[in-house]
């Protein structure tokens, strides 16, 4: 798919399963691919794939970032 929309993707997942789906993630972004997702997790959030973020507070959109 050209797009892959994800909730969530490592809330069940150790450390070590997180990392790897993370690089199947960055593979697919890589390959030109979007990538959407939700996370609470810093691991997703601070990962070297992303490159915008939004942030979201009450429902409504508290920040942005680059």
């Amino acid at each position: 798919p050209q797009v892959v929309i994800a909730d969530e993707p490592t809330a069940h997942l150790d450390s070590e399963l997180a990392r790897e789906l993370l690089g199947i993630l960055q593979d697919l972004a890589a390959d030109g691919r979007t990538i959407l997702f939700a996370t609470h997790d810093p691991l997703v959030m601070n990962h070297a794939m992303v490159d915008r973020r939004f942030d979201l507070r009450d429902g409504r959109l508290a920040g942005e970032g680059g």
